[in-house]
């Protein structure tokens, strides 16, 4: 989080959402959420009811609304955790942030024509839609599948950073003192 390179904005267990569209069928989104939420190092306990707020005094407000779907008579969308963020740390106007994060979310839209007979190919020509399980403490979505790239940083990517910057200010000084080095 900018401003607060020490605390997530949002740390989950398992998140899943899919969305299945088939031609002559009727589309199917399912989404959830499991095991423990937390929202800026501060627990939470989602409910079906509405969404969930955590105010944060001094860092700022996120709204949590759990598991949505809609469905279409050709399309379907899941969504299994919408946050609606507004963080101002320490009331400084220096990392102020509002938006919208979405985790687990998945579309399909049906294809026209008549639904595949029996004897055809498993792969058919249509899409695979895979189901997206959350990375705890990343905010991102990583697939199942082991043929896609991961995203988002895990537990050590601050200390990767931090080992970079200072590799970083190691070689501007050792720049600095060469050339003074050599201008006089």
């Amino acid at each position: 989080m900018p401003g607060l390179p020490l605390l997530s904005l949002v740390q989950v267990e398992s998140v899943t959402s899919k969305a299945v569209c088939e031609a002559g069928r009727k589309p199917v989104a399912t989404s959830n959420v499991l095991g423990a939420v937390t929202v800026l190092d501060k627990k939470v306990t989602l409910t079906a009811g509405g969404p969930t707020k955590v105010e944060v005094p001094k860092i700022g407000l996120v709204s949590l609304e759990l598991s949505g779907t809609e469905t279409t008579s050709r399309t379907a969308a899941a969504a299994a955790l919408r946050l609606k963020v507004s963080v101002n740390p320490l009331d400084l106007n220096v990392a102020q942030v509002e938006g919208e994060v979405v985790l687990a979310e998945a579309h399909c839209e049906a294809p026209a024509g008549p639904a595949p007979s029996p004897s055809a190919k498993p792969d058919g020509g249509y899409p695979d839609i895979k189901a997206q399980t959350g990375a705890s403490g990343t905010g991102s979505a990583l697939t199942t599948d082991a043929n896609l790239a991961e995203t988002g940083g895990g537990s050590m990517t601050p200390y990767v950073a931090g080992g970079a910057l200072v590799l970083l200010g190691i070689g501007a000084g050792a720049l600095v003192l060469t050339r003074r080095g050599r201008a006089s």
